[in-house]
């Protein structure tokens, strides 16, 4: 069965086909929240910012909200599109916002572990230059006080 919210969403795509101008308030509600916690952005309340368009992709795995804002928060005019990506299998669950909060978080925490992945790897690579740059360096000091030591008789001085 159906949840409520994926009803409301199907009828807001039906009202998208069939009507110029949808009033979908309701809708974006409700969607504001969970785009919210699903890190995807801040919709503003309508009338300020209105959903116009839905496009279902990737198999049915993500829709994109597309927006216009119609004015700014001082009333001046504005024409302004956005887009907020969420995927679908939000709408099927039984409390959506707390799911969006766990695949957000999940997201985050996968990216955070690449990145550490990354700075390993970056850190392991560093290393090894530092060592053969330290190698190298010692090599072109020693030949230093070697050519030093033989061009005054075999004696260094050190300042």
């Amino acid at each position: 069965m159906p949840t409520p919210l994926r009803l409301l969403f199907d009828d807001s795509l039906e009202q998208l086909r069939a009507h110029a101008s949808p009033n979908l308030s309701a809708f974006q509600g409700v969607i504001a929240p969970i785009l919210q916690a699903a890190g995807a952005g801040r919709l503003q309340p309508a009338p300020h910012e209105v959903i116009n368009a839905i496009e279902v992709e990737g198999e049915g795995e993500v829709a994109t909200l597309f927006t216009r804002l119609q004015n700014t928060p001082r009333g001046q005019p504005m024409d302004a599109r956005t887009s907020y990506a969420l995927p679908l299998f939000l709408l099927d669950e039984p409390d959506p916002v707390e799911a969006a909060t766990i695949w957000a978080t999940t997201n985050y925490a996968q990216e955070l572990s690449q990145r550490l992945e990354g700075l390993r790897r970056d850190a392991a690579s560093v290393e090894r230059m530092l060592e053969h740059t330290r190698a190298t360096l010692a090599e072109l000091q020693k030949a230093r006080d070697k050519r030093l030591a033989h061009e005054q008789g075999g004696h260094v001085i050190v300042l």
